[in-house]
């Protein structure tokens, strides 16, 4: 029971995806992480059935690629984007261990955050609008998106 209710946990922390409610407890959150390559299910499931909804429409490569970009952080609800931000806030401050973990405690948006997001943005809805998608590539950009969560599953685990 503790593993569903780990489940449960990684999906209430790092998604928007609606679980239910009970009391977390130190050993319910054991393996929490070992589980965060689980939310990238719903949003393969998401990006496939949005491929094959824009194949049977005939729906345009740009609009494609938008909702294409947007799918990870709806499904997330940008969790792992604040982290990112908060990180490069931080490695852009050029000062000193101390005042870089109070810069990534800061809840503000510094500019370098802004830049750096918005070219993730770009980048991620430049290879959406440029590659062709087909089933293989629809299999590969899943694989991608569980392969990504793991190894920062991984990461927190071994750092």
């Amino acid at each position: 029971m503790y593993l569903l209710k780990s489940i449960a946990i990684a999906f209430s922390l790092y998604s928007k995806i609606p679980m239910p409610k009970f009391e977390w407890n130190p050993k319910d959150m054991r393996y929490t992480m070992c589980f965060f390559p689980l939310i990238s299910i719903p949003i393969a499931l998401l990006v496939l059935l949005w491929f094959y909804l824009c194949q049977w429409l005939h729906i345009h490569s740009f609009l494609f690629a938008c909702i294409l970009t947007a799918i990870p952080v709806l499904v997330t609800g940008g969790i792992h984007l604040d982290g990112y931000c908060d990180t490069v806030d931080a490695l852009s401050s050029r000062q000193p261990r101390e005042k870089k973990l109070e810069i990534l405690k800061d809840p503000h948006c510094g500019a370098f955050a802004v830049i750096r997001l918005c070219t993730y943005f770009l980048a991620y809805f430049c290879v959406a609008f440029c590659i062709r998608f087909s089933p293989r590539v629809g299999l590969c950009w899943t694989l991608a998106l569980v392969l990504e969560r793991g190894l920062s599953g991984l990461a927190v685990a071994a750092f």
